[in-house]
């Protein structure tokens, strides 16, 4: 009698189920309405005091929507990286790993502190030789953005300011005293960038004058006038001039483009407990926010619609404070970096890009402090900041997903940026609103770019299901998909629209655009399909002359032309012919394969690379590396019709699809540590790791990974602190190459002090504990980094 009860309940649920997904199936979708037909079109020119020319002639400058090369839009992607806390030695190696990424200017701090320490004792040598770091960014053509204060923050001891300075003068205000200090500085900068700015034809475009000054300094927009002033009378000529927007800071009409940011978490907060959700993930006109969004403080006084919208610290990451312990995932740095270029950000710059480490000086260490742990109190040496690239050099999932927006804003950007943002009527009620579909457009001329975001980091979004889109113009309204969206919770994505390939109209796509490239005379577009999503392609069908596609179907519908039910991958190919007799392809890729496409010029032409390590190019080789030796092979196309070897031995090659794959072996390498509990009179736990004489023979670099549950984690070498961190539930890395040959036979000591559970910490992820503090390492392991150096043989 009970197993028949059952049998029957299961049927009834079972059928409540299929009638659930019948009804919604029926159901018709809901319409999402966005008015794309009122979008102004003026646009400020020559007002800006700024721009310059090199010596061949380009011309950089800005106009009141995008920054301009020769006078037409780009959408330049900014990374940062502090040359002065990462070993000289392997600069170069991380500018490359930046450029792959699509990074195509460079910023860096100048910390005062840090060259002059000691008063009249300049230090620009070693780890702080601003030149030659500049000089390696040029050597790469990548830009330069220069941000020289003099007051920095950036988590540095005093903002950057020497102690010797302190009493000196009134601080960051027009007290001729303080200007002369300033002035010096300034000089020692000048004498660096000799040479090496844009209009001598160097790689440095763009000063960035002060940081976050507020609007209760006494100086105001004056003093950033004098700054500036007082730079270009020192050399200190660019193209560009930036001061940071937020917070009130005092903008001098046209004499600087104001700079945006956002961050995922706020460890500044002095409290412990959880965030209300972030501004920083919903759609908005920056300058017109809602008062119920909290609108971001901006200087009354300054007229904001004639600067481009560019930012500078979109939080790559964020540094962990000792109060606050957040862990950054990689979809809450690509979700909100994707939002940013949805509202309209026409320079995206990120802090930090590349993590780093905290010099130690001759008088003091170098991080932020305030002395006491419920304020902001900074690891003394590691500056990880969670970044897409990690103190030691790591990549972040993060920096794949970032990856994917910059090869398309590199590709696309000067169709981008002239387009300007629209929002939707019905837009998210308050910040606590999980249910109202979160999207907006970048438009112009009809044509633009869907950007949709279901992320929004510690917060638990809807799927939303059964639903339309319907972008309406002043001359027609265009429904999409063909069949009803799906949005899963946590994806977000661009879809194109109105978009002209070669002179085929895409009307829509539900597939992400990535990137192009042009071989033997045929455009070939790689989209990816992002988890979650059916593709769906819609083409005007007057604009082609001929369609086949490979994994997938046409429907020929009147005026429209819909492929659809496409099987993602590298043979996944929509061959067009458009009326002029052009060919144009277009490639499908699942989500993971988009995260690991590269693009570079590489061997004569560009190309495109799909691998599962990581891939940097320098001039003619290709780098691979990465710590799982299985992921090693790579495919390319178009292919290079050359033999390609790897340590002058020759890569075996097949098909894969469109591209063509070349296959990459190594052995594998083990490395045993030894590891020593040590017992101590104090509630510190420490530990001797013995690194083998030869850890590092064969492999690019040696990491330690260490699980661990405590408070604080320090690594000492021969007594001498490497490394520190902050416990927030995520493993502890500490790469060793940089610490060669000295700890090659050597032992670190890796000691942990105790977490008590009543700590007033907030964490997101607290250790289990089995009484009322917790001091343990969980275990160690030693994870080698390959390095696969390919060439073409001549």
């Amino acid at each position: 009698m009970e197993r028949n009860v059952i049998i029957i309940a299961a049927i009834f649920l079972l059928f409540s189920v299929f009638l659930l997904i019948k009804c919604t199936k029926l159901a018709p979708p809901t319409i999402y309405h966005l008015d794309t037909g009122n979008i102004p079109t003026e646009i400020l020119s020559g007002h800006l005091k700024m721009g310059g020319e090199n010596p061949d002639g380009q011309e950089i400058n800005a106009n009141s929507l995008y920054i301009t090369i020769d006078g037409k839009p780009v959408l330049p992607v900014m990374g940062e990286i502090h040359f002065s806390r990462f070993p000289h030695e392997y600069w170069e190696s991380e500018i490359l790993k930046m450029k792959a990424n699509g990074i195509n200017i460079i910023a860096t701090y100048v910390f005062w502190i840090h060259h002059e320490e000691i008063e009249g004792e300049w230090d620009w040598s070693g780890d702080k030789n601003l030149r030659s770091f500049i000089e390696l960014c040029g050597k790469h053509d990548i830009y330069v953005f220069t941000r020289i204060g003099p007051f920095a923050h950036g988590e540095c001891r005093n903002g950057g300011f020497p102690d010797w300075l302190w009493g000196k003068s009134y601080l960051r205000t027009n007290d001729p005293v303080y200007f002369s200090y300033v002035r010096e500085f300034y000089f020692q900068i000048s004498n660096q960038l000799k040479g090496l700015l844009y209009k001598d034809g160097g790689p440095v475009i763009g000063i960035q004058l002060e940081n976050e000054y507020r609007p209760w300094l006494s100086g105001g927009a004056e003093h950033i006038r004098i700054l500036k002033k007082m730079a270009i009378e020192l050399g200190i000529k660019v193209p560009l001039y930036t001061e940071t927007g937020w917070a009130g800071s005092p903008i001098p009409e046209d004499e600087v483009i104001p700079v945006f940011g956002g961050y995922p978490a706020a460890p500044w907060d002095m409290h412990t407990e959880k965030r209300d959700p972030c501004l920083c993930y919903f759609f908005f006109d920056y300058e017109k926010a809602r008062p119920d969004l909290d609108k971001p403080p901006l200087d009354e006084n300054a007229d904001f619609s004639r600067y481009p919208f560019a930012a500078c610290e979109t939080g790559g990451g964020i540094q962990v404070t000792y109060h606050r312990r957040p862990i950054i995932s990689a979809d809450d740095i690509g979700s909100l970096a994707m939002v940013q270029v949805g509202n309209g950000t026409n320079l995206i710059g990120y802090y930090m890009f590349h993590g780093g480490s905290h010099p130690v000086g001759k008088l003091t260490t170098m991080q932020e402090t305030m002395g006491r742990p419920d304020s902001l109190e900074y690891p003394v040496i590691s500056y990880d900041f969670q970044a897409p690239i990690r103190e030691f050099g790591q990549i972040s999932d993060s920096y794949h997903k970032l990856k994917i927006l910059h090869l398309f804003l590199n590709d696309f950007g000067d169709v981008l940026a002239p387009m300007r943002l629209a929002l939707p009527e019905k837009m998210p009620s308050d910040r606590n609103d999980v249910e109202t579909l979160r999207f907006a457009a970048r438009v112009k001329d009809e044509s633009g770019f869907l950007f949709i975001n279901n992320y929004h980091r510690n917060t638990e979004l809807r799927e939303i299901t059964n639903f339309k889109i319907e972008l309406i113009s002043k001359n027609q309204t265009l429904s999409l998909p063909n069949s009803a969206f799906t949005l899963k919770k946590g994806k977000y994505f661009i879809l194109p629209f109105n978009l002209s390939l070669h002179g085929t109209l895409l009307k829509y796509s539900t597939s992400q655009l990535v990137c192009k490239i042009n071989n033997q005379n045929v455009d070939t577009y790689f989209f990816f399909e992002p988890d979650g999503v059916t593709s769906e392609y819609c083409f005007e069908s007057e604009t082609i002359k001929s369609i086949s596609v490979n994994g997938g179907n046409v429907d020929h519908s009147g005026d429209k032309t819909l492929v659809f039910e496409l099987k993602t991958g590298t043979d996944c190919v929509i061959q067009i012919e458009t009326k002029e007799g052009y060919r144009v392809d277009l490639v499908t890729l699942s989500q993971e394969q988009a995260e690991h496409l590269w693009k570079e010029k590489l061997w004569g032409k560009e190309r495109v690379f799909l691998a599962g390590a990581n891939l940097v190019f320098n001039k003619k080789e290709l780098i691979i590396f990465g710590t799982d030796v299985e992921k090693l092979s790579f495919s390319v196309f178009p292919a290079p019709g050359k033999i390609l070897s790897a340590d002058s031995k020759e890569l075996s090659r097949s098909s894969d699809g469109i591209m063509t794959r070349y296959s990459v072996h190594r052995q594998k390498k083990d490395v045993l540590l030894e590891i020593e509990k040590l017992f101590l009179e104090s509630e510190a736990q420490e530990w001797s790791v013995q690194i083998p004489e030869n850890a590092l023979e064969g492999i690019n670099d040696l990491f330690l990974h260490i699980y661990y549950e405590g408070d604080v984690g320090r690594a000492t070498l021969r007594g001498e602190s490497i490394s520190d961190n902050f416990y927030n539930g995520t493993r502890w890395e500490i790469g060793l190459k940089r610490f060669a040959p000295g700890v090659l036979g050597s032992s670190i000591n890796l000691q942990v002090t105790p977490l008590y559970k009543n700590a007033k910490i907030y964490f997101e992820k607290w250790p289990k504990f089995k009484g009322e503090k917790v001091a343990d390492i969980i275990k160690i392991e030693a994870i080698p980094e390959y390095r696969v150096s390919v060439t073409v043989d001549r």
